[in-house]
């Protein structure tokens, strides 16, 4: 993993992204239910919408280029979140569950290729220990956000606060982009993992 720039892109982007998207939605749900007047039931559903849809997209998209787009659906749309309406829950219904759609879909794509990724740049007795890797990090991630999200909300409103892991998912997107571009203006060769292989893209 040390070795190969993609499998590293793929890791600082996980671990950042989880952070700062686990600190929007948890002070998301205190706007929805505190503020904006959801019923639970609603907040779940919302929550739930975008993963209840599979995608698929063309195999024409180079993947590195794929990766970032969907990834990009997965970190811009909940940025709307700060901007529901206080006095129209409905709206701010309709809001939350297009961007939560929009980052459910982006997700789950960005995770399929991801993953397919890593299984074809590393070598089969390795799985294990990359997977064990990746989880670290990125559920060590999710639950440092969450505390995040707490520390915020000593300063600021929930829904203000909401900004800060906002700014944070957009710097993440570019640093990510950038990673992407740096690989592919290098070749074929900065897609190699120790053993040689490297990922088509």
């Amino acid at each position: 993993m040390r070795r190969s720039p993609l499998l590293r892109a793929l890791l600082v982007q996980g671990a950042l992204f989880n952070f700062f998207e686990q600190a929007l939605i948890t002070l998301y749900l205190v706007v929805a239910l505190r503020t904006l007047g959801m019923s639970t039931s609603a907040v779940g559903i919302l929550l739930g919408v975008g993963a209840a849809l599979a995608a698929r997209l063309s195999a024409c998209v180079r993947r590195t280029r794929l990766v970032a787009l969907v990834m990009g659906f997965a970190l811009i749309a909940p940025c709307v979140l700060p901007l529901s309406p206080h006095d129209s829950p409905y709206l701010a219904g309709v809001m939350a569950a297009l961007a939560f759609l929009a980052y459910g879909v982006g997700l789950t794509v960005y995770n399929v290729h991801s993953i397919a990724i890593r299984h074809e740049s590393v070598e089969a007795e390795y799985q294990g220990r990359v997977g064990a890797v990746y989880s670290f990090f990125a559920f060590g991630g999710t639950a440092l956000g969450a505390a995040f999200a707490g520390w915020l909300t000593i300063w600021w409103d929930p829904q203000s606060a909401m900004w800060i892991p906002c700014a944070g998912l957009l710097a993440v997107l570019l640093l990510f982009v950038g990673f992407l571009r740096r690989i592919e203006a290098a070749g074929p060769a900065e897609h190699q993992t120790s053993e040689g292989a490297w990922t088509p893209a």
